[in-house]
């Protein structure tokens, strides 16, 4: 009795440990399986039921098989019941199968049980379902890998696979090619229809692009516009072949938010090894040979030659002084007289810009403007140019020099700006320039290229009351229709028809028919170029109404223009700067 009265605490301790180990086991937030040794199911949890989607009276007696996923083959689990029985406990990831057929990953852990002989007389797993962390790990993934965008392999994967098949293709003796590709004008696309419309673009661009390639080549997009292509095992011939078939797809129209979107593309090629034996180099010259596709025309393709790789070393070198010259104010402006052929007064100038290099001396603009063109910065270095001439006019105006309209050439960089005609007018109110004495030049090329926005463009300088006219006129083969809308003032006959104009008979048809054009919509017509008297004569029977070149003055710098002004309008009884 007294044996049993002290047997009552443990045992109602024992009681309460099996209580809460069975309350722990039902509310366990792991999915919890018991065994025997021979494996067959003894219980589960509710949690094991929400994991799996199996009852307990669905599996009970059944072999923990009934969960294989097939991922896993027969080394994985005999080393795992290897461990098992060695060691009294595995964990590891492991896939198992839902009862919807659907498979999972989960964390599990497996414990074997020992009785008082030291034999294993049950098995527990515990498991934890993660496959919520395994799709976070391949978000993680794809983000580091990946293009958000388009779903295109990312500059890092790219990298990636160009390093695996620089190494196969030195182990295999083979080629294999690289194209660097750019949408040309997609900046457009992107200012004037929004970048909503321009992500579409990037995404159908990316789509045609992948469906046109070979399984096994890489399609990546490595920023902006630029997508590259790894094509392995191919020479110069079927990368040519590639790249003309790529052009001719791209250019299809796009059908995007109810509109027909064209593009364009320049594409630059390098191949393995002729052209690199290394990530970098092969990149960098597709990259090259890309440009010169873009300086000879674009929408057309170009393999790297030794050649390009001089002429971008020179370009980098030029673009690194013109940032230089920006900063240490390098930059001058000259400005070459324009005259009324009727009365020989001084009726205008053009502004040119002269650059004077610390170490190189004077560089010529046919040098410096095609590299700030393509590197972007002759909308810096044009914003620096309208400043110099607005404050230039301003100080004249106090000086009291007769009001002249000074004309500066625009690019077509500067021009899709969306927001440049804002920019001018802040300038012209900035130092209290009246509209009518500035002048915008743009190039036939530029309305040709972008009609709409040009003449959008050209509409607000026209009510903002700014002189407009089109330089180089006759060599862009520009549209009556176009000449038609635009709100101008001038043409300018470009100087390649005016130097042979009395003796190259085609010269001169085209001259008199551009002034005969011009004066029935009631422009004014300018010839620049003039270098002899007899040019000028000529000009003179034809009815051109201004002209300018070396014949009357070279361009000049202020002072000289400031003196040159005077003298040219003394008789007409013109203020001049004291």
């Amino acid at each position: 009795m007294l044996d049993g009265v002290s047997d009552m605490p443990a045992r109602r301790v024992m009681r309460n440990e099996l209580h809460l180990a069975s309350v722990i086991f039902a509310n366990s937030n792991e999915a919890i399986m018991i065994t025997d040794a021979e494996a067959r199911i003894l219980s589960i949890n509710s949690a094991f039921t929400q994991v799996s989607g199996y009852t307990l009276d669905e599996i009970y007696g059944k072999n923990p098989k009934l969960l294989a996923s097939g991922i896993h083959d027969a080394g994985f689990y005999q080393d795992m019941w290897e461990s098992l029985i060695a060691t009294g406990s595995w964990s590891g990831e492991i896939w198992d199968k839902h009862k919807s057929g659907h498979l999972y990953p989960k964390w599990m852990k497996i414990i074997a049980l020992k009785g008082e002989d030291d034999l294993i007389t049950h098995f527990i797993s515990f498991a934890t379902d993660i496959s919520a962390r395994k799709e976070a790990e391949q978000n993680i993934e794809h983000l580091a890998y990946y293009d958000v965008l388009t779903g295109l392999p990312n500059r890092t994967l790219l990298h990636d696979r160009i390093k695996q098949h620089v190494a196969a293709a030195h182990r295999d003796k083979q080629r294999f090619a690289l194209m660097f590709i750019d949408l040309d004008r997609f900046k457009y696309v992107n200012d004037s229809m929004g970048h909503a419309v321009g992500d579409q673009l990037l995404q159908a661009v990316a789509t045609r692009l992948q469906e046109n390639v070979r399984e096994g080549d890489t399609v990546s997009r490595i920023g902006g516009d630029e997508f590259v292509i790894l094509l392995r095992e191919t020479d110069t011939d079927g990368a040519a072949h590639v790249a003309q078939s790529l052009l001719d797809m791209l250019h299809q129209p796009y059908e995007i938010d109810g509109m027909r979107i064209p593009i364009h593309a320049s594409i630059g090629i390098s191949i393995y090894p002729d052209n690199g034996l290394d990530i970098g180099t092969l990149i960098k010259h597709a990259d090259v040979a890309m440009y010169r596709a873009k300086e000879d025309g674009r929408n057309s393709f170009r393999f790297f030659t030794t050649e390009m790789d001089s002429r971008i070393n020179q370009l980098f070198s030029m673009e690194k002084d013109l940032r230089l010259a920006l900063e240490r104010n390098e930059f001058h402006l000259c400005f070459q007289p324009q005259m009324d052929i009727a009365s020989g007064r001084l009726c205008g100038a053009e502004v040119l810009i002269r650059w004077n290099h610390p170490e190189k001396g004077a560089i010529s603009p046919a040098e410096f403007i095609p590299v700030a063109e393509e590197t972007g910065l002759i909308i810096a270095i044009g914003d620096w140019v309208l400043h110099t001439t607005c404050k230039k006019i301003a100080a004249w105006r106090r000086q009291g020099m007769l009001p002249l309209p000074i004309a500066i050439n625009l690019s077509l960089r500067q021009l899709l700006q969306p927001d440049f005609a804002q920019q001018v007018a802040t300038v012209l109110e900035k130092y209290d320039v009246p509209p009518n004495e500035l002048e915008l030049e743009v190039t036939e090329s530029i309305m040709l290229n972008d009609a709409q926005v040009a003449l959008n463009f050209l509409d607000k300088m026209r009510d903002l009351g700014v002189r407009l006219s089109i330089d180089d006129f006759g060599t862009g083969y520009s549209s009556l229709s176009y000449l038609k809308k635009m709100p101008i003032h001038k043409l300018k006959i470009d100087k390649s028809f005016v130097s042979d104009i009395q003796t190259d008979p085609n010269d001169e048809a085209i001259v008199r028919s551009i002034i005969a054009l011009g004066h029935q919509f009631k422009l004014s017509v300018i010839a620049e170029g003039i270098e002899r008297q007899e040019q000028m004569d000529y000009l003179k029977t034809l009815g051109c109404d201004e002209m300018q070149g070396y014949f009357y003055a070279r361009p000049l710098t202020e002072e000289d223009f400031v003196r040159f002004a005077c003298d040219a309008n003394r008789t007409a009884d013109a203020k001049c700067i004291r």
